[in-house]
């Protein structure tokens, strides 16, 4: 049996228009700076959603990426619940690295760890301090591109727009 072939998914990028919208409707929402976040550096959701504290050096200026974030069935649990669970790799092997942050993403960090009050170890969490659902960050990402008049497209959508405006700048891999 021969298989289809699997026809690759069209990439998605904000425009600089789409972009400049995206960020103005985002500033109204809670997760604003995760957003601006992950715009500037190009995580996954799932790494971002990960970050601690500890991850973030705010005298030399970047992040270091070394665990992902997943939500799984607990199978200790007879209910079915799901728990989180911080897996101390990333996706891939070349997942781990450093990234130097921009200067909004230094103040945008500042100005949280000050709001925060030490309240989590957590960098982008919920109101109790505790790890944000996937489908809750994914959720606020449809309104903001909803009420910014972009066509609808997935949380990765961010990352693609970091990488094209590097490529755009000439930044060499």
């Amino acid at each position: 049996v021969e298989l289809p072939s699997k026809k690759p998914k069209a990439i998605k990028a904000f425009t600089l228009d789409e972009q400049k919208r995206f960020e103005e409707c985002a500033q109204k929402y809670q997760y604003y700076s995760a957003f601006i976040f992950a715009l500037d550096t190009g995580l996954r959701m799932s790494e971002l959603l990960a970050l601690r504290w500890d991850d973030i050096d705010l005298v030399n200026g970047y992040v270091t990426v070394n665990k992902n974030l997943v939500f799984v069935k607990d199978r200790e649990n007879e209910e079915g619940k799901h728990v989180f669970v911080v897996q101390d790799t990333t996706k891939t092997k070349s997942g781990n690295r450093k990234i130097p942050l921009t200067q909004r993403v230094l103040r945008l960090l500042k100005e949280l760890k000050l709001k925060q009050a030490s309240k989590s170890e957590i960098v982008f969490c919920n109101k109790n301090g505790s790890y944000i659902l996937r489908r809750n960050f994914q959720r606020t990402f449809y309104n903001i591109i909803k009420q910014a008049g972009i066509q609808r497209c997935g949380v990765h959508t961010l990352r693609h727009t970091f990488a094209t405006r590097l490529f755009e700048r000439r930044v060499p891999e």
